[in-house]
């Protein structure tokens, strides 16, 4: 259907949702563990039907580990 996006939910790993900033170009600040991370999106139209949820792995290595 063409009911407007309400808002964009983000989770990392097994964290709560939390609400992004923004419908059609969104953001939200994430904390990345070291390792693989698991982002997943869904939307939320007016009527709160949702989307189906998006997911991507995120490999996070940081160059200055050991490093002090």
């Amino acid at each position: 259907d063409n009911i407007r996006v309400k808002e964009i939910r983000i989770k990392i790993n097994n964290e709560d949702w939390e609400i992004a900033s923004g419908t059609e170009s969104w953001s939200k600040p994430l904390y990345l563990t070291y390792s693989e991370n698991i982002i997943y999106v869904q939307a939320l139209d007016s009527n709160d039907n949702a989307s189906p949820v998006v997911s991507r792995n995120i490999n996070y290595i940081s160059r200055n580990i050991g490093y002090y």
